[in-house]
């Protein structure tokens, strides 16, 4: 696939993370290599001593396409720090994110991907995902989490009690 021919000039896609996996990095590493996208893909290595904002600070755009998460700490992460999300049409996504990420569904191939990120990267589709983003992230905030898990401890103790 030419990239160049469906739009793409200046991106580039950052994976990060350990390398616990060796085998499946090299296979990715391969993959980037065959579709010709070596000058697209920056490897970084895992940090310890690294803030999440200078990690998102890196980023337009933030791509996770899981087939599975757990509940997917990083794309509430990338909005709180005013980056677009685009992601799997799996079910934590939906719930977490709801209407505030574009979304693809699984079984994609390289052509749909291309063509998905050509679409969502529109400068007006963007601002409107982050200001809806940043309004998502609140219904997470450690504030409201403390709040309710202290609420439902009461609520706990009181039917204990009685």
């Amino acid at each position: 696939m030419d990239f160049l021919n469906l739009g793409f000039r200046n991106f580039k896609i950052f994976m990060r993370g350990s390398e616990i996996y060796k085998v499946y990095v090299e296979d990715i590493k391969k993959e980037i290599l065959k579709c010709g996208l070596q000058d697209f893909v920056v490897f970084e290595p895992f940090e310890k001593k690294i803030t999440l904002k200078e990690i998102y600070d890196k980023f337009d755009l933030v791509l996770l396409l899981s087939e599975y998460e757990g509940f997917g700490l990083p794309v509430l992460e990338a909005q709180s720090h005013a980056i677009p999300v685009a992601c799997s049409n799996i079910p934590i996504f939906k719930e977490v994110l709801q209407e505030t990420a574009f979304y693809l569904n699984p079984g994609y191939n390289k052509e749909e991907l291309a063509v998905f990120i050509k679409e969502i990267s529109s400068e007006e589709s963007l601002k409107v995902k982050i200001e809806k983003g940043l309004r998502n992230v609140k219904r997470y905030s450690w504030y409201k989490m403390s709040y309710d898990t202290l609420s439902l401890y009461t609520l706990l103790l009181e039917k204990k009690v009685n």
